[in-house]
């Protein structure tokens, strides 16, 4: 009797993460000090007394080495990645599948017997890369060392403050103040507090480690920021630096930079009088809630598109541009006067682009889309046609145009033919509506060469020839001679 033997690798079942029994139950951020939910050791052999006097009396030298490790490249998520694809490559995709067949498959299909079956896992090589990737993050931020260092917020305070973060992954919090470094081990969406050392903060530098794992850096208005940087911190989900108190006044903050926060919901950075610069949120497309109001900025670049639902901006605004951003319900700005640019489209009407518009000085630049406005008369219309006239345009790259650029609809009670084409000749993109158009119509009757002049009201769009669109029905029958029916010159085809 012939034998076939296949020699399979014992350890297919193995990979990082997992117990005894196969399954994926120790996440990446787990140290040789905790225990499983049922109170047992995570590692084997840790209540060795030898393991645990290493622990108490080398920690700062196990600190070293790592930060020397990963300073100097010997260590790196990408090296230790690599040398384990490097090996699992060895054996190809069918040695995997028939190491699942007999360890797993097998005895379910032969004996019935699926006990094994949730170690059927695969290669695991995309749980290893994930658990591989959080694992650096997390000795990162427990020595201070690698990405962490790269991967900070910049505050420069002048108040003595504590700071309270919370992990947006599992992290040791870390924040320098000066040249203290306070850190704690924080659990993922558990607030921690770690405590200002310094008994005076004033322009001291603060950094917050491992920025891209914060959640939430808790309220930063009491440590009176002047300089600020949080690009760095993607998985940022609020951002307080002012306060909207009549008692709060920060006159410290001059400079605020963010990057592509993409879960970033709140920006508030009320009543920081000094920060004039034009701050750049246009990265941060999620923003629903932004507060500006007492400061001195002169523009805020917006997310183009998005969810934004309150915006409270200065009077100290000299652009204001809105983008696609239809879900307003919210908007505060002290005044216009100082607005030079103004640019709206397809903005939620809680922004009055009229009332704005009223305001702008000659020569401002307009550039308003999507309009809807209901008007009570043609006088209101031209009224607003003849401010539109003191104002110049952009083009949809944003350059100098001579003319305000507006487009939409504006509904007015009633309006005739004559008045809708004469409209449209200063506004061609204003399209001009009416519950009923007035057409005045000229009849002719083949005894009399004289034109009949009559009126007809028609409800709904206005025409360029009503009679061929079947809306006016001509009461004369024709002559071979005269025509039976025509329109002023503007109606011409």
């Amino acid at each position: 009797m012939k034998k076939k033997i296949v020699f399979l690798p014992y350890d297919f079942d193995t990979a990082i993460g997992i117990n005894n029994e196969g399954a994926l139950v120790f996440s990446y951020n787990l140290e040789d000090i905790d225990q499983t939910e049922g109170g047992a050791d995570v590692f084997n052999g840790q209540q060795s007394v030898l393991w645990k006097n290493v622990r108490a009396a080398f920690f700062d030298e196990l600190k070293a080495m790592y930060q020397q490790l990963r300073s100097t490249g010997a260590l790196s998520y990408e090296k230790a990645e690599r040398m384990f694809e490097e090996h699992q490559a060895k054996w190809p995709e069918a040695i995997f599948n028939e190491d699942a067949w007999f360890k797993y498959l097998a005895p379910l299909v032969e004996k019935g017997n699926g006990s094994y079956l949730a170690m059927l896992q695969g290669s695991k090589a995309e749980q290893r890369k994930w658990w591989l990737y959080n694992r650096f993050r997390y000795m990162d931020s427990k020595y201070n060392a690698g990405d962490s260092l790269s991967d900070v917020i910049t505050v420069r305070g002048y108040a003595k403050a504590n700071i309270t973060v919370t992990p947006y992954a599992d992290v040791y919090a870390s924040i320098k103040y000066g040249s203290y470094l306070v850190q704690t081990r924080a659990a993922r969406n558990y607030p921690s507090t770690l405590p200002c050392p310094l008994d005076n903060v004033n322009d001291t530098e603060i950094y917050i480690y491992s920025a891209s794992q914060l959640a939430d850096v808790g309220d930063l208005s009491g440590l009176m920021v002047g300089y600020a940087d949080f690009s760095k911190a993607l998985k940022l989900q609020r951002l307080k630096l002012g306060d909207a108190s009549a008692a709060y006044s920060n006159g410290n903050m001059t400079e605020l930079y963010l990057g592509n926060n993409e879960l970033l919901r709140t920006v508030d950075v009320r009543n920081c009088p000094n920060l004039t610069q034009a701050v750049d949120l246009s990265g941060c497309s999620n923003l629903e809630h932004v507060y500006f109001d007492g400061t001195a900025i002169t523009g805020l670049e917006l997310p183009n598109g998005g969810i934004l639902k309150t915006l409270h901006l200065p009077a100290s605004m000299t652009n204001l541009t809105i983008l696609n951003q239809s879900a307003i319900t919210e908007f505060s700005i002290p005044s216009y006067e100082n607005l030079s640019t103004v640019r709206l489209e397809n903005v939620s009407d809680t922004v009055n682009s009229r009332e704005i518009i009223a305001h702008l000085a000659p020569g401002s630049r307009l550039r308003l889309t999507g309009i809807r406005w209901e008007m009570d008369s043609l006088n209101a219309v031209l009224q607003l046609y003849d401010q539109l006239d003191t104002l110049r345009g952009l083009d949809e790259n944003g350059g100098n145009l001579d003319k305000a650029q507006v487009s939409g609809v504006i509904i007015l009670p009633d309006v005739t033919s004559d008045q809708i084409r004469e409209l449209k000749a200063r506004y061609g993109d204003i399209n001009i509506t009416a519950p009923s158009i007035t057409y005045n119509v000229r009849f002719f009757d083949c005894t009399n060469p004289n034109p009949i002049y009559t009126t007809q009201v028609i409800g709904g769009e206005d025409v360029q020839d009503p009679v061929a669109a079947k809306l006016i029905n001509v009461p004369y029958s024709t002559c071979p001679a005269l025509p039976s029916i025509s329109f002023p010159t503007s109606f011409a085809a």
